[in-house]
């Protein structure tokens, strides 16, 4: 029999082609339902597991990687945009994100839109993760290049914000265009940005800006050159340590610290003749010198540079791997909270009063150790207490020195305080970050946040970094898990929850957790 000829096999060919991927939109379109399924399954709850079960399953739909799927994913969106009450900002987000998972420019369009024309809260800050998740090349060339170019200054800020969380080295020179813009919140995300991209090209357009009039902006750019990483920038950042602003002075040394060790014996000496000039005039700052001299060198000699010079002296000509756990004198005199000491001058001690507080003797215990506290504050400490269950309250409108008549009353507030029910985390730390003196605050509560104007973890986190965004005060959070729950509270009860919320609250806001247990 005769062989077929080229034009039959290329026919036959075809057609097989057209019944594969036939089947494979039908593979596909029988996927689609079930991911769309298991979106729908838990729509009625509000809780970690079930977003976490909805982001799965609405990735996977974009994974498909059809025009079937990015139709399916844009219709759920309107539908949660576009329903009663005025739709899920979070679920809104993961839905958007999804959407340019793998999307093209017209989905980056929606998205953009949908963002700008939100009109609650929780969304627009969102922006920069839900940007941060597209994978594909096209969506994010579209991302560097029409976005981040032609965007409104806070939609080209989250586009900076975004291609720094993806790591796109390709948006070097895009983003340091972008820093001759005169927009403020612009600037900052793009100089983070330049930052986690991690390229060395970038130190000259970040460390100008460590020159500027602007402290706000001499500090972004201070912590975006210790992220970026490269030893270039230390006569920068040792410079900067001589700073007028005091946030500038700690961010330059926190930077100078992520440099190590290849900057070993530049930092420990500039850092050691920084703080012996400034010693006993601010706290933070000298708490930000003790945290940078510990990360450089691997060891904790304590609040004290002395202590720290005579130890350098006798180990500087170490190889900087050899430094690590060295034994050394430790010493701390001032009054001291959970283990962190009290390295601030003007401190807010946040304190959750809630029923679950009354469990396990958790409210004793922190009692007892906020008492201690007040009695070893130093006289020049000003300071407040707020307390919170289902609102916030104030003990004092203003921070009041610690003057012996002061710490009486404020001991005898504590000891008298008894256990109320809700857990408002939001309210509290919007009274603590409204008072512009506050610098640190100390935040102890044993729950996850259900009560008042702002419930959701995740939003609560964005709330407190759009209010601490400038000003970074240092907020430390305590978790008080001492027991379990009472039986009939197990179910509603989630501790793993509220450690997520509280250690990812001191990691975003330069602070320290500890759990009490």
């Amino acid at each position: 029999m005769a062989s077929p000829s080229p034009l039959r096999r290329a026919l036959f060919a075809l057609l097989v082609a057209l019944v594969s991927s036939t089947g494979s939109a039908r593979a596909g379109d029988g996927r689609l339902g079930e991911y769309v399924d298991r979106y729908k399954a838990t729509l009625g709850r509000h809780d970690d597991v079930s977003y976490a079960s909805q982001r799965e399953a609405l990735d996977a739909a974009a994974d498909l990687d059809t025009q079937d799927a990015r139709r399916t994913l844009r219709a759920l969106a309107v539908t949660e945009r576009d329903s009663p009450g005025g739709g899920d900002p979070r679920r809104l987000a993961l839905l958007l994100a999804a959407l340019v998972r793998r999307g093209s420019a017209a989905e980056f369009d929606f998205t953009i839109a949908t963002v700008e024309a939100w009109r609650g809260a929780g969304l627009s800050s969102a922006l920069p993760r839900i940007l941060a998740s597209a994978l594909g090349a096209p969506a994010r060339t579209h991302l560097r290049e029409v976005v981040l170019r032609k965007g409104t200054p806070a939609i080209r800020a989250a586009a900076a914000g975004a291609l720094g969380a993806i790591g796109d080295r390709e948006a070097v020179l895009p983003l340091l265009a972008n820093l001759r813009e005169d927009d403020l919140a612009l600037r900052a995300e793009t100089l983070a940005a330049l930052g986690e991209l991690h390229d060395e090209s970038a130190v000259p357009g970040i460390a100008v800006f460590l020159l500027g009039a602007d402290p706000r902006l001499r500090e972004v750019a201070a912590r975006a050159l210790g992220v970026l990483g490269s030893g270039r920038a230390l006569p920068n950042l040792v410079r900067a340590l001589e700073d007028a602003a005091p946030r500038v002075v700690e961010s330059a040394a926190g930077a100078l610290a992520l440099l190590a060790p290849a900057g070993v014996a530049v930092s420990v000496p500039a850092i050691l003749d920084r703080w012996l000039a400034v010693r006993g005039k601010n706290e933070r700052v000298e708490e930000a010198f003790e945290r940078a001299m510990a990360r450089i060198t691997g060891v904790d000699v304590g609040g004290d540079p002395d202590l720290w010079k005579s130890w350098w002296a006798a180990n500087k000509d170490r190889p900087p791997a050899e430094l690590k756990n060295r034994e050394a004198p430790t010493t701390f005199a001032g009054a001291r909270y959970y283990g962190f000491g009290v390295r601030s001058d003007h401190v807010a001690f946040v304190l959750d009063i809630s029923r679950s507080m009354g469990w396990n003797g958790r409210l004793d215990a922190a009692r007892r150790e906020l008492v201690q506290t007040l009695e070893h504050l130093p006289a020049k400490t000003r300071f407040s207490i707020i307390t919170f269950a289902d609102t916030a309250s104030m003990w004092s409108e203003k921070l009041l020195p610690a003057l012996p008549d002061t710490v009486k009353k404020a001991v005898r507030f504590v000891e008298r305080l008894e256990p109320v029910s809700g857990t408002n985390s939001f309210e509290a730390l919007r009274e603590a970050l409204a008072d512009e003196e506050v610098d640190s605050i100390f935040f102890l509560s044993d729950g996850y946040p259900n009560a008042g104007a702002v419930i959701d973890p995740d939003e609560i986190l964005t709330a407190v970094r759009e209010m601490n965004r400038w000003r970074r005060v240092r907020i430390h959070a305590i978790a008080m898990l001492k027991g379990e729950p009472p039986a009939d509270f197990a179910a509603t009860e989630d501790p793993a929850a509220a450690q997520r919320f509280m250690r990812r609250l001191a990691d975003e806001n330069d602070g320290r957790y500890v759990e009490i247990r």
